[in-house]
């Protein structure tokens, strides 16, 4: 799987190597000869702007525990929400503003639509 993503990493640097722009590397990246919009929202999931959806909300969306401290005797444990049953117009919403330990990713509509793809598919799958 490592040597899958390696694979789809390298093409994606020549790619953009190529691209005029990053809307010409996307509609590269959607054209079913380089990948699937699928496939390309894996990729992003996986490691968008060198932050990875996945180190906080699971390997498939669900959301997960991040940390858990003691503070004044209370037991405080802070979490990534369950992603995989939200519309599309709010996880866009999401990823383009901050908010508490959510990180701006600054991606664009086209990139946020094939990460909600992925998301959406997995969560189907289930």
């Amino acid at each position: 799987m490592n040597r899958f993503y390696y694979l789809i990493g390298i093409t994606f640097i020549l790619c953009f190597l190529y691209a005029d722009s990053i809307d010409e590397l996307n509609n590269i990246a959607k054209n079913e000869q380089f990948m699937t919009e699928r496939e390309y929202g894996s990729y992003l999931y996986q490691d968008p702007r060198g932050v990875s959806c996945k180190r906080c909300h699971g390997e498939n969306g669900k959301g997960q525990n991040l940390v858990t401290y003691n503070s004044g005797g209370r037991t405080i444990n802070i979490t990534a929400p369950d992603i995989t049953r939200l519309d599309l117009q709010y996880f866009t919403k999401a990823l383009k503003m901050s908010k508490g330990i959510m990180p701006k990713y600054y991606l664009t509509d086209s990139e946020i639509q094939s990460i909600y793809k992925y998301i959406s598919d997995n969560s189907a799958l289930e």
